[in-house]
């Protein structure tokens, strides 16, 4: 900046020993000069004042989705608080409804009946399945049998840990 602000001085005094009209041009000259450097000035100052608002519209949205966060894990830990709290305090419906969610559940068919179920706490079947899960899962299962996706366990595998169970094969869904 010293070296620029010599440089001008120079630059005026060289202009000082000019002749008139070649001094104005000159004169004008140099402003126009300066006035394109004070536009290039004020072009990034309003570029510079657009990135700060756009760091600022980000570190709203940031400042948001943190929020957003925060609160989905206080959600998620109320729930898990709550499937704790059912499983531990015995709070369950049925015996069999300790499995629900980890999809080994058997849905209760007698549960969503007008006459419930007799079993009630001592069912070994699952009572919070929503009503039609276990027609849907027999739909699913009857569908994977007509693919070919599911064959009884017994034409597979002889082995007595198999019996009577089905075995997924996945060659026919590849």
């Amino acid at each position: 900046a010293h070296a620029a602000h010599a440089a001008h001085a120079a630059h005026a005094a060289h202009a000082a020993h000019l002749h008139p009209p070649t001094r104005v041009a000159h004169l004008a000259a140099a402003a126009a000069h300066a006035a394109a450097a004070a536009k290039v000035t004020v072009e990034k100052a309003e570029k510079v004042d657009k990135v700060k608002l756009g760091i600022e519209a980000l570190n709203g949205l940031n400042d948001a989705a943190v929020h957003a966060h925060d609160v989905a894990t206080a959600a998620l830990d109320e729930v898990k608080e709550v499937k704790t709290l059912s499983k531990d305090d015995k709070v369950l419906p049925s015996k069999g409804s300790a499995t629900h969610g980890s999809g080994k559940c058997r849905p209760c068919a007698w549960y969503w009946k007008p006459q419930g179920c007799q079993n009630d706490k001592d069912c070994g079947y699952c009572h919070l399945c929503p009503e039609g899960e276990l027609k849907n899962r027999k739909k699913s299962k009857v569908a994977a049998m007509r693919m070919g996706a599911l064959v009884p366990a017994s034409k597979t595998h002889k082995t007595k840990s198999y019996s009577g169970a089905r075995v997924l094969k996945l060659s026919p869904l590849l």
